[in-house]
């Protein structure tokens, strides 16, 4: 019994401890901004399980079609990273998709869609 005590015990105290360090679950998801708050370094996206409440930190990179936090909108397609810190869902990576654009060539007719 108290070997089973001190087993359980150092599970939980190990997993406390990899949250703490940043080692804790990740995630990854994809969707669309609904807003961002970066007074607050909230983000909250939409995914196919439903909006998600996330924080962005110094530490989150942002790639792709934007490069900073504050360039993104309401409606921006991105891919997020998400872990786990002492409880709080926090953005490690977001890649922001770039925007279709469609554009005629005029001698061909015919549409590029890039």
């Amino acid at each position: 019994m108290t070997l089973t005590m001190i087993a359980i015990l150092s599970v939980i105290l190990f997993s406390s401890a990899a949250d703490r360090e940043g080692k804790g679950d990740r995630r990854q998801t994809a969707g669309e901004v609904v807003t961002v708050d970066t007074a607050s370094k909230v983000l909250v996206v939409r995914d196919a399980e439903g909006e998600k409440r996330v924080i962005v930190d110094d530490k989150t990179v942002v790639t792709g079609a934007k490069k900073a936090i504050v360039d993104l909108r309401a409606g921006d397609k991105v891919f997020i990273e998400i872990q786990t810190v002492m409880g709080r869902q926090v953005v490690k990576k977001i890649v922001v998709k770039p925007e279709r654009t469609i554009i005629l060539k005029p001698d061909t007719q015919k549409q590029d869609v890039q």
